[in-house]
């Protein structure tokens, strides 16, 4: 299972990315959320993975921060959503926004999203909404991951990853749990020089 890649954007399309790993290039899937989100071509970029593999093929779909990709995941097991019905989903809004309208039991503004209509919005609205109503109620704790996310990819822009630089944001993010993306960049550059 590929359950992320690190690389070099050799092309970036708004439903797909191609990244270069040590010569070999993936193709992802991606949503118009991650896509908004990604580094200019050329960038090195880090991505959750998911890999479907099919009888006729494999597909790799790829999202900037695990918010998404369990979304995405959790999308995927309703019966009647696979990975081309769940990707739309996800470019509609941004994941919190998604999950809010599942939490809420909004039919109707589920049945806005493209290839949703109001059977499948009830059944995604029946099937996730006490599992996400967890995931909604530890929204800070989703929030700290997009930042650490955040960090970690702009760090690895500018050189840096590893152990070290993770465990170094976790100690900021530990002593600091209200810090802004670009503080916690300048504590952890400061920390681990």
């Amino acid at each position: 299972m590929i359950v992320h890649i690190e690389g070099k954007i050799i092309i970036k399309n708004p439903d797909s990315i191609i990244v270069d790993v040590n010569g070999l290039g993936y193709e992802c899937s991606i949503s118009n959320y991650t896509y908004n989100e990604l580094p200019e071509v050329g960038s090195t970029v880090f991505l959750n993975t998911y890999l479907q593999i099919s009888e006729n093929s494999h597909s790799l779909y790829g999202f900037l921060n695990l918010e998404e990709k369990s979304l995405f995941v959790m999308l995927i097991s309703i019966n009647g959503i696979g990975p081309k019905k769940a990707m739309p989903i996800l470019s509609s809004s941004v994941p919190n926004d998604i999950i809010n309208r599942i939490v809420s039991g909004d039919v109707s503004m589920m049945s806005s999203l493209p290839g949703v209509g109001p059977k499948t919005a009830k059944r995604i609205i029946i099937e996730l909404k006490d599992k996400l109503s967890d995931y909604s109620a530890s929204i800070s704790d989703l929030e700290d991951t997009t930042i650490i996310n955040d960090a970690l990819n702009a760090l690895t822009v500018l050189g840096y990853s590893g152990i070290a630089v993770k465990k170094a944001i976790n100690e900021i993010l530990g002593k600091n749990p209200d810090i802004e993306t670009s503080e916690l960049i300048k504590r952890t550059l400061n920390k681990i020089k």
